[in-house]
């Protein structure tokens, strides 16, 4: 799912969905905003306050928080308030972002906040490898997965080539069970010939996050239509 840009631009005309990851404190992160909205605003609130290079530092420090108000309420912080916007683990699983340079960073938006748990109601939330998606027919399948050739540390298993050839075999399954199956990838030699049989469809994206601030811009990227 990721930041599920697809998702939220879509809510109002969605039933029901259904959203995935492997990052389970970023969909845990979506559980707490969803059921707890208030309490997770409350607690950014303190955040909000409390800002500071000591203050990042420790909230940085608080790994595996079984409140899932706390917990949620770190990742978001964080997120607001690290180097370039960058969520990035060791192979610990440990976020290990230093803070940014931001002057007065928007760490408690409640009225989007607010938007995006409304959205929420309407979905089925877990964390889970992509292969165990089961589509039935007439499903529609978006999927986001790390992009080839760029950052990938998003958890402490990587996602090479490999995976990017497994999750290609599983859209392929799920088109032969009646399913509309979209991805989103970089426009790279390995991509184009890993779905070179499907219809490739080149977009220009804008990336306002990245880990180099030159990076950051309109991109050159594939839609696949399997």
């Amino acid at each position: 799912m990721g930041g599920g840009s697809l998702f939220f631009a879509l809510a109002d005309r969605i039933e029901k969905a259904f959203l995935s990851d492997m990052n389970s404190e970023l969909m845990e992160t979506y559980k707490a905003v969803r059921n707890r909205t208030d309490e997770v605003i409350a607690c950014l609130r303190s955040h909000q306050e409390a800002h500071s290079a000591a203050h990042y530092a420790f909230v940085r420090s608080q790994h595996a928080l079984q409140d899932s108000v706390h917990s949620a309420a770190r990742l978001i912080y964080l997120n607001r308030t690290c180097f370039n916007g960058l969520y990035r683990v060791n192979r610990s699983g440990r976020f290990n972002v230093p803070m940014g340079s931001y002057r007065n960073p928007l760490i408690c938006d409640e009225r989007n906040l607010r938007a995006v748990a409304s959205a929420l109601r309407k979905a089925h939330i877990q964390s889970a490898d992509f292969g165990r998606i089961d589509p039935r027919q007439g499903d529609v399948v978006y999927c986001d997965p790390p992009y080839d050739g760029a950052f990938t540390s998003y958890t402490g298993q990587g996602f090479g080539f490999e995976e990017q050839t497994r999750l290609r075999d599983c859209c392929l399954a799920w088109k032969q069970a009646g399913a509309r199956v979209l991805v989103s990838n970089s426009d790279t030699p390995g991509i184009r010939k890993l779905y070179g049989t499907s219809q490739l469809i080149e977009v220009s994206a804008k990336r306002s996050i990245n880990r180099n601030g030159k990076g950051r811009g309109k991109e050159r990227e594939l839609l696949v239509v399997i």
